[in-house]
């Protein structure tokens, strides 16, 4: 786990404008989420005031203007789509909170993104503090494309690992595509 209070994730294709972090702390200290006049000391923090923001939200853009992206202001979204990318600062406080852990290898191709978000903001709850530009390179030159082998059998499988955050007859139904699908078996 990080040991400074705010997480970043990376992949290893991406990469961050240079004005990235100064424009995230100077908005941070706008919000009174933190101050830096003392400069860098203490041990980092576990919490954070339920007043102040907890995520940090940017744009992305590819390397080559070709697509850009924002994040919508509210979350009202997210139990329908992935609202927020992986490279969202967030506080430490997130990941020590979440039960199971943080990022669950069973998801692929960005859907553990989704999974995190989703999972936090319902057991801790997302206040976001929005930064108004696209500051991530995304994969530059190319765009990544989520789960596009099979988007219905993903779906599925993440309703059925998330089911508690959905209504019954749609976890039913995902279950029935998945069994009917063979990617998974009944025990006999």
């Amino acid at each position: 786990l990080a040991s400074g209070d705010w997480v970043m994730c990376l992949d290893a294709d991406d990469a961050v404008q240079s004005s990235l972090f100064v424009r995230v702390v100077r908005a941070l200290e706008e919000a009174g989420a933190v101050s830096l006049e003392d400069g860098a000391g203490g041990a980092p923090s576990t919490s954070i005031a339920t007043h102040h923001p907890n995520v940090v939200a940017f744009g992305l853009r590819t390397a080559d203007d070709s697509y850009e992206w924002m994040p919508p202001r509210d979350l009202s979204g997210l139990r329908d789509e992935n609202t927020l990318h992986v490279s969202c600062l967030f506080h430490r406080s997130i990941a020590l909170e979440m039960q199971p852990a943080p990022f669950r290898s069973a998801f692929f191709f960005g859907w553990e993104d989704w999974d995190f978000w989703l999972r936090a903001h319902r057991q801790v709850g997302l206040r976001v503090l929005h930064v108004g530009d696209a500051l991530l390179l995304y994969h530059p030159g190319k765009r990544h494309h989520t789960c596009t082998l099979d988007p219905v059998h993903c779906r599925a499988l993440f309703l059925s690992a998330n089911c508690n955050y959905f209504a019954r007859a749609e976890v039913e139904a995902a279950h029935a595509l998945i069994l009917e699908s063979g990617l998974l078996h009944r025990g006999g």
